[in-house]
């Protein structure tokens, strides 16, 4: 994807620091991959390395997590909180070739799946490179379930009256449903262990927190297909319909999240 290109020291320290809630979620996902003591785990878009770091800290100094990442900046982060059983590369997670086939336990793909263009070779390089009984894990935003942020963005095209220009960020990206998830596992040879949606509530401290979350994380460096004075607009008129969730805890987020897990069958 082009926008995989846009990087800069001021895009990586914002995106570390929009990511810590997919790092949460990404924890979650860990847990339900039965990662342990002693395993070697893939991470593939690993960014700056938050959650690399998280599962080194399980699988110990005798096991190995190694992360993939394709933007330079953040692998130079992710680099610096490396360990010596977390080493980080820069690569595309298309590209997993120089990576030994049968030579992980476990590999996971935390808020990543959104952004790659060919899902079946990736999968399908994870598979090689699995163990018989290897799992694989990811996390993606349930297409059929739109989040309050995607809701409140259609309100805000129609009170921005931009209707027929406007293209939104989240019905732009290529969201999975859950049967789709539960179809890119079987399709590429992994059993379908479990897939399930959970529905998770983030506060922010405010709308700009809020949109610098979904701009970083959508690798979406602006409002696509405006012009300034439209992308004014839109924005203010977001920024109203975010401040209707506000709460005690801040303005509120739900979003509904795919945890997909996969198992590399063994052969007879």
């Amino acid at each position: 994807m082009g926008s995989l290109l846009l990087d800069s020291p001021e895009l990586r320290a914002r995106y570390d620091r929009v990511s810590t809630r997919q790092f949460e979620h990404g924890k979650q996902l860990i847990q339900e991959l039965g990662i342990g003591h002693g395993q070697r785990v893939l991470d593939v878009g690993c960014g700056t390395g938050l959650l690399g770091v998280y599962v080194a800290g399980l699988v110990g100094t005798h096991g190995l997590v190694v992360g993939v990442d394709p933007v330079p900046l953040r692998v130079t982060l992710a680099r610096l909180r490396a360990q010596a059983h977390f080493q980080v590369h820069l690569g595309r997670a298309e590209e997993l070739d120089a990576l030994e086939s049968d030579s992980f336990d476990a590999a996971f793909l935390n808020s990543v799946i959104h952004c790659l263009d060919d899902r079946e070779t990736v999968l399908t390089g994870i598979y090689r490179v699995l163990r018989a009984g290897g799992k694989v894990g990811f996390t993606a935003i349930d297409r059929d379930r739109p989040g309050s942020f995607h809701l409140a963005h259609q309100q805000a095209i129609l009170a921005a009256g931009l209707r027929k220009r406007a293209k939104s960020l989240l019905a732009a990206r290529p969201l999975l449903s859950a049967a789709e998830a539960q179809d890119l596992l079987t399709s590429t040879g992994f059993r379908a262990v479990s897939v399930h949606t959970r529905t998770q509530v983030d506060h922010f401290y405010d709308t700009d927190d809020l949109l610098d979350f979904h701009l970083e994380s959508s690798f979406d460096a602006q409002l696509p297909d405006f012009d300034l004075n439209d992308e004014r607009r839109l924005r203010q008129a977001l920024k109203r319909e975010l401040e209707r969730n506000r709460g005690p805890k801040g303005v509120e987020q739900e979003r509904h999240i795919i945890f997909a897990i996969g198992e590399k069958p063994y052969t007879s």
